[in-house]
């Protein structure tokens, strides 16, 4: 039975590739989550979940950059470059 230390200290490219598609995996969840929010935000005119107007363009920044850095990036190279 494989323990948590053989995944995370592997050098075999197939338990790397499968590393990067959960982490891949966990940022689209955060993600999600930011893209919620920002509709939870829309719902109503004026702030609904935020006090001050830039969090919403600070929500809509990162969830683009988690989207393509954290997500696509590692899910593309996980899957074509390493599994």
């Amino acid at each position: 039975m494989n323990t948590w230390k053989e995944w995370i200290f592997t050098t075999d490219h197939k338990r790397v590739g499968v590393l990067y598609l959960i982490g891949s995996l966990a940022a689209f969840g955060v993600a999600g989550i930011m893209a919620l929010l920002m509709r939870w935000e829309l719902t109503s005119i004026g702030p609904t979940l935020t006090s001050n107007p830039s969090t919403y363009n600070v929500w809509l920044y990162a969830h683009g950059a988690v989207m393509i850095l954290g997500f696509q990036i590692p899910a593309l190279t996980g899957f074509f470059a390493n599994y």
